[in-house]
């Protein structure tokens, strides 16, 4: 059995929670199912853990506990070959036909990886806001929501014209780093995304977000009625109250 940890980071309040609960985890053979009353007895058990890079030291119990396991450190990858990885995902949504728009969902994916990268050296985590990690997860998720939506029933709404799937693209960029953030750096936040909107796209994002008003797409505008698109853009923010 394979046991993956996606994050030994610990907070700061509690610096021993990780290690404790690796070392229980490990000294224990056996655990209980809540939903049954089946017993699992661990049985020649590797645990893989990741630590994400971090700008600030490694505390001395982490440190402790990664001289006890083997480290792998991982090369990351180009940026062209992320790019490729993730324009064939967007792209593999179209498979009976050639896309409308091909050009800018060509574009998508690395306008996506520069926006993470200029929010990562702009605004990088540290001890005190250590929720500011925007990496390689936030640029899956990004482009895996645009893809989920191309392959809805209804994604011609989205491909009728280059600004509608610009606006959808630009809600998960905030949906996925908006709230992270503090106040502070809201306008920091919009002229990256500003920079990365008019330098891959030739558009600005007044023009397309009028009154810097963040797009907003929902599924609450069909009263609960069966629809091919129910993922709407929605411009009228008095219909939402």
């Amino acid at each position: 059995m394979v046991c993956f940890f996606d994050d030994l980071h610990t907070a700061s309040s509690n610096p021993y929670a990780v290690d404790e609960f690796i070392r229980d985890f490990s000294v224990t053979s056996s655990w209980y199912e809540s939903a049954t009353p089946m017993c699992i007895e661990q049985c020649q058990t590797v645990f893989a853990m990741r630590f994400h890079q971090c700008h600030s030291p490694t505390p001395p119990l982490m440190q402790s506990l990664l001289n006890k396991c083997h480290l792998l450190v991982m090369t990351p990858m180009a940026e062209e070959q992320l790019g490729q990885i993730f324009t064939d995902m967007i792209l593999s949504t179209f498979v009976e036909s050639a896309p409308p728009h091909a050009s800018v969902l060509r574009l998508l994916a690395p306008a996506t990886l520069d926006f993470v990268r200029r929010l990562t050296r702009r605004l990088p985590p540290t001890p005190t806001r250590l929720r500011y990690q925007f990496s390689l997860q936030t640029i899956a998720a990004i482009v895996r929501s645009v893809s989920h939506c191309l392959r809805a029933d209804g994604r011609d709404s989205y491909l009728s014209e280059k600004a509608q799937l610009l606006r959808l693209w630009i809600h998960e960029c905030y949906r996925e780093s908006w709230d992270r953030l503090d106040r502070t750096d809201h306008r920091r936040f919009y002229e990256l995304l500003n920079e990365t909107v008019s330098g891959h796209f030739e558009v600005t994002l007044h023009g397309l977000c009028p009154n810097n008003q963040s797009p907003i797409f929902t599924d609450m505008m069909h009263d609960g009625k069966q629809s091919k698109n129910p993922y709407e853009d929605v411009r009228d923010f008095n219909q939402l109250m």
